[in-house]
């Protein structure tokens, strides 16, 4: 690595930059066995399988995982995100509050609510699950691969559903496969790997350890490379 340094120059870009080629032969490749996956689209789930033979063919070792804590992990992230957000947007939304859009004026106002010490313990229990996830996730591969979205990527009129339950679902559904990355604090990576019928593009996700986002990226760059679809991406766009 300080070779690399040394040839391409110092700081954050060169320590990046200078792993994209990087050989990414033997690299393991975490599949979840559950959470990630349940009641995935059909379609979604085809295509995160053609993504996972192209890591295959460039060398990479799949191996299947199981993701504990979900539930618990799930709420938790709803703990800090909602609470995080009323305080950033307090002063703002208390001067402007017409201008923020209906689903987001309602999910700010859940925030205001969430008590301190729920608050505190979903702070101090992140460091307990963020363990047992490295224990029981990260230590039997150097990547995850899940999908994005559970579902085909859905047009702004779609999700335009105001304040009402459905929203609250939809929102959810939406953030299933990325809470758990946002409350644990890992580095993640996500790319095009196809389309869907209404031709909007499908993701898939790449969680990697703590400080590696190196590896994420060299990863998602041989990917890239060997699967064409960032220029068709850019043609569709």
């Amino acid at each position: 690595m300080m070779d690399c340094l040394a040839s391409t120059g110092e700081g954050e870009a060169a320590r990046f930059s200078c792993r994209l080629e990087s050989d990414v032969k033997g690299l393991r490749v975490g599949i979840p066995e559950n959470y990630y996956y349940d009641d995935i689209d059909p379609v979604i789930e085809s295509l995160m399988e053609a993504s996972l033979l192209r890591l295959e063919r460039l060398g990479c070792k799949l191996v299947k995982v199981k993701v504990p804590d979900h539930q618990e992990l799930t709420s938790l992230s709803y703990i800090i995100l909602g609470a995080e957000s009323a305080t950033y947007h307090a002063e703002r939304f208390a001067r402007h509050e017409a201008s923020y859009g209906k689903q987001t004026r309602a999910r700010l106002l859940h925030g205001f609510f969430i008590p301190a010490a729920a608050y505190v313990q979903a702070k101090q229990l992140r460091g307990l699950y963020f363990k047992r996830f490295m224990k029981d996730v990260m230590s039997q591969c150097d990547v995850l691969h899940t999908p994005v979205f559970r579902r085909p990527t859905p047009t702004l009129e779609e999700t335009d559903l105001g304040h009402s339950l459905e929203s609250t679902r939809m929102i959810s559904d939406l953030s299933h496969c990325t809470r758990l990355t946002n409350y644990l604090g890992l580095p993640a990576v996500s790319l095009p790997c196809g389309f869907c019928p209404n031709d909007l593009p499908v993701g898939f996700q790449l969680i990697g350890r703590p400080f590696d986002e190196p590896t994420l990226l060299g990863l998602a760059h041989a990917h890239e490379k060997v699967s064409g679809i960032r220029n068709l991406v850019a043609q569709v766009a």
